[in-house]
């Protein structure tokens, strides 16, 4: 299959699952192409994707996510560049083909230039798309990359898949979701408890909604050779948002150093609530025991677990309803040995059973998590238990070739579609070249 993989921003340091899945199928020799609206900021190590050399882009017309704009191009130049290639003035674009394109977008943007940049987006991606004989459009995350698909599979019959998560249906669903999600050719998402979530608030058929759970490359991460519950030390990684939870980690931790244990907690992620949580520390005169140590590279945190004796995440429901799902940093906790404690929110249960891959607590109770690392700290029986069935666990179900195997038949195409899908694109697809910004 080769699979054109349309996202908001790649590589990205808070979504190394993506890189995980798209260096397997790489791996597989599948054909991969990435396109992102947004080139992150934060650089994400690509050296487990060398034949995505020249395969990833980024869009350069600024119609999607344009809180962040590049700002390339003029409202103008957009205009009038859509024009040209809508009379066919370009001299490379078959003129039939993006005034169908145009007339599409046309139907979903009134604004001038939002129309002009849409157009622009759509030709693209499907310049790159024919280029890479791409197959199909998978979507991680349901936003407004979604739009782009959705609107190329109405222009050229192209089918597409989302993966939703947790933020993008959780917090702020985009107001077309529904209309998307029944128009793709396959809704996946990474919980039981999502799927029932999606089919009650976007009206997608269950038939319709895949569960595939995140995978992890469970043979590249050695469980610790030195592990020991004393001394106590504590990790934490993810990005610093409220759903996170880290406000009752350092609750906890003020808990655990009245009861007399000394620790060391050491939080590792960036974000909006810094500035919040080490006023939090600072205040319960915690600066000596607990450390905010901001955003690592993926290698660097996997390499801190080493001597972590308990992975703490506390996750909560934020006010805005956004939630977690299956955080993957579990997984990666899990699968280096190291006990973990989390909360019993969304899909969380589904990833750790309670006592025997690891522990949880209720969500917004700092007491419990308090008394559970002090659990973990004081029974080193109980902490090597967790640590084998939570490697064995992982092993089983939460492998990355487990994943994209899962994934592949997910997205199979049957024949008649294939037929149908793809023929329609070959037909359409007269383009000569690629259309250049």
């Amino acid at each position: 299959m080769r699979i054109l993989y349309l996202l908001k921003h790649f590589p990205c340091l808070s979504q190394t699952f993506i890189k995980h899945e798209i260096d397997e199928l790489v791996r597989r020799r599948c054909g991969v192409s990435v396109v992102s609206a947004i080139k992150p900021r934060e650089e994400l190590d690509q050296a487990g994707l060398p034949d995505l050399e020249g395969k990833i882009i980024y869009l350069p017309h600024d119609y999607l996510y344009r809180y962040s704009p590049s700002g390339t191009y003029s409202d103008q130049y957009a205009i009038d560049k859509a024009r040209l290639i809508v009379s066919g003035g370009d001299g490379i674009t078959e003129p039939g083909l993006a005034r169908k394109i145009f007339d599409i977008v046309s139907r979903h943007e009134t604004d001038e230039s939002l129309r002009a940049r849409g157009f622009l987006e759509c030709m693209n991606v499907l310049s790159r798309a024919r280029g890479q004989g791409v197959e199909h459009f998978h979507c991680d995350f349901a936003e407004d990359n979604v739009k782009l698909a959705f609107l190329l599979h109405q222009a050229v019959g192209l089918p597409f898949s989302v993966k939703l998560r947790a933020y993008d249906i959780f917090a702020e669903p985009n107001r077309d979701m529904s209309r998307w999600l029944n128009a793709a050719r396959r809704v996946i998402t990474i919980s039981r408890y999502n799927k029932e979530f999606v089919h009650q608030a976007f009206r997608v058929p269950l038939e319709r909604i895949a569960v595939i759970y995140d995978g992890i490359p469970v043979d590249r991460m050695v469980p610790s050779a030195h592990y020991s519950v004393s001394p106590c030390v504590i990790a934490s990684v993810g990005r610093l948002i409220e759903k996170k939870g880290h406000i009752y980690l350092i609750d906890a931790c003020r808990i655990l150093r009245s009861r007399g244990i000394r620790f060391d907690c050491r939080i590792y992620g960036s974000g909006p609530m810094m500035g919040t949580l080490q006023e939090r520390i600072d205040r319960s005169q915690l600066s000596d025991s607990v450390h905010i140590l901001g955003a690592r590279p993926h290698e660097e945190i996997l390499e801190s677990l080493e001597s972590a004796s308990v992975f703490v995440l506390p996750c909560i429901v934020a006010a805005n309803g956004d939630r977690d799902a299956t955080p993957n940093v579990l997984l990666e906790a899990m699968a280096k040995g190291i006990p973990v404690i989390s909360t019993t929110i969304s899909g969380i249960p589904e990833m750790i059973a309670d006592g025997v891959d690891g522990l949880l607590v209720k969500p917004n109770d700092s007491v419990a998590l308090a008394h559970a690392i002090a659990k973990i700290h004081s029974d080193p029986s109980l902490a090597r238990a967790i640590r084998m069935n939570g490697r064995r666990r992982v092993e089983q179900q939460f492998s990355i070739e487990r994943n994209i195997d899962e994934l592949l038949t997910s997205l199979a195409f049957r024949a008649e579609f294939e037929t149908h899908s793809v023929g329609a694109y070959r037909e359409a697809a007269g383009m000569q070249s690629e259309v250049r910004a």
